[in-house]
């Protein structure tokens, strides 16, 4: 049925054909009705095909490959089922003034939306696609682009499209690479309406460099605003980087300072954060070696969470974070013990009315000895340095033990109990337990 012109629908219904149907260069007036046709060799409708009226092909089946290279639709594809046994070619000048249905397809070879125009977008969940999917090169997407629990055996590649509405990869497997850029000028073009949701996502590789994410930059530094929404709650990948090696680099090579924006931008929804970004690049990072950056990211996970946190637990966070880096920056102890130690000798000292090293003589230097392995034995609480330990204070203050003033032995035994706390707090660290959540 090449070049011909039909005025009314053309009804192909549960159509068995054992060769090709071709509709090369034809105008429908009305559309196409081939629900359920078996055709065992190729669909042609390409060369120039036109119809103002729905393409349906729910529930068909192709034996070949289905092609509509630069055909002009004005309303609809339906294909809501269909089965083609090679590939989809949906290329060169293909245009959807309605929205492209595949949901539950499976598709045999590879799917290609290359150079093409849809206005509503694409509704693809569930689809399978044996090898890839490729939304490129001159690629525009006005509507979303549904692709909840689709199965993409090869890469989704979105290099060099217009991205203008949402693109939703919930539960989608990738088996090879989701693909935005190699540098230079590939990148996806996110419009102002643009999200990128990759809720529970299973991919292989993520292979983006920084800009790949970005839809606007207003300054050499990188800012939140900078991205399209993003969400990645759930999201595991293997790697940072795909198999194309000619690019600028891929995540992995960003400073930490940038890569902490996106996951930040990414890790947080309508006020509800979710650790799991940081968690997974984190864990990818470590797994190629960069163990100081994925550390980082862990650290900046926390800071993150600190801030999202309210009652107890904003408040034991907050204290981790100040103590010991949420148990990723343990030496913060130590300088919190020496600040400790050295006021509380200095507290000692003036209480008493002793004098610190002013003078270069042994008895202050005795002294001030005294005071120090005091402190320390005190904000050692598992230590016991001495027995002169019990009487110390009552020594120092030239009193018996029971005339101690008791604001005095308060103050000294409130800084026990900070001991006890920084030092529960530095062996919680070393041990991992202040990482160990759900």
């Amino acid at each position: 049925m090449d070049s011909c012109r039909f005025e009314a629908v053309v009804i192909l219904q549960d159509l068995i054909v054992s060769g090709l149907l071709s509709l090369e260069g034809a105008y429908l007036e009305n559309g196409l009705n081939a629900d359920r046709a078996k055709v065992a060799g190729n669909l042609v409708c390409s060369g120039g095909f036109t119809s103002k009226g729905d393409v349906r092909l729910a529930a068909a089946n192709i034996g070949g490959q289905a092609n509509f290279q630069g055909a002009t639709l004005k309303n609809r594809l339906i294909g809501d089922g269909i089965q083609v046994a090679g590939d989809l070619f949906c290329i060169n000048g293909f245009s959807a003034a309605g929205e492209v249905r595949l949901p539950g397809a499976r598709i045999g070879g590879q799917a290609a939306f290359i150079d093409a125009v849809l206005e509503r977008g694409l509704n693809a969940s569930r689809m399978h696609v044996t090898e890839s999917l490729f939304c490129r090169d001159r690629f525009t997407a006005k509507g979303d682009i549904i692709l909840v629990g689709a199965d993409i055996g090869g890469a989704l590649q979105l290099a060099k499209s217009r991205i203008e509405s949402e693109i939703d990869l919930t539960g989608a497997k990738i088996g090879a690479e989701l693909y935005l850029d190699s540098g230079g000028n590939s990148k996806p073009d996110w419009g102002p309406g643009a999200s990128l949701i990759l809720r529970n996502a299973r991919i292989r590789a993520l292979a983006a460099s920084l800009e790949g994410f970005c839809k606007t930059r207003t300054g050499k530094k990188i800012k939140r605003g900078d991205f399209p929404r993003l969400d990645f709650t759930g999201l595991r990948y293997e790697e940072l980087g795909g198999y194309d090696t000619s690019g600028v680099g891929s995540l992995a090579h960003s400073e930490v300072r940038d890569l902490k924006i996106l996951l930040a931008a990414a890790s947080e929804h309508e006020g509800n954060f979710t650790p799991g970004p940081y968690r997974q690049m984190a864990l990818v990072l470590a797994e190629s070696g960069q163990k100081s950056k994925s550390v980082d990211l862990l650290h900046a996970m926390r800071k993150h969470e600190r801030k999202a946190s309210k009652g107890a637990r904003g408040l034991g966070l907050a204290l981790s974070g100040r103590l010991t880096g949420f148990g990723y920056r343990p030496w913060y102890a130590g300088y919190w013990f020496l600040f400790l130690t050295a006021i509380w000798t200095a507290l000692g000292l003036a209480l008493t009315g002793e004098t610190a090293l002013r003078t270069p003589n042994i008895p202050d230097l005795e002294r001030t000895v005294r005071w120090i392995w005091f402190t320390v034995g005190n904000a050692l609480p598992l230590i016991v340095l001495d027995d002169a330990h019990k009487t110390f204070l009552a020594d120092a203050l030239g009193k018996e033990p029971h005339d101690v003033p008791s604001g005095i032995a308060s103050l000294f035994y409130f800084h026990k109990l900070l001991g006890y706390s920084l030092i529960t707090y530095l062996a919680a660290s070393l041990t991992g337990l202040t990482d160990k959540r759900s």
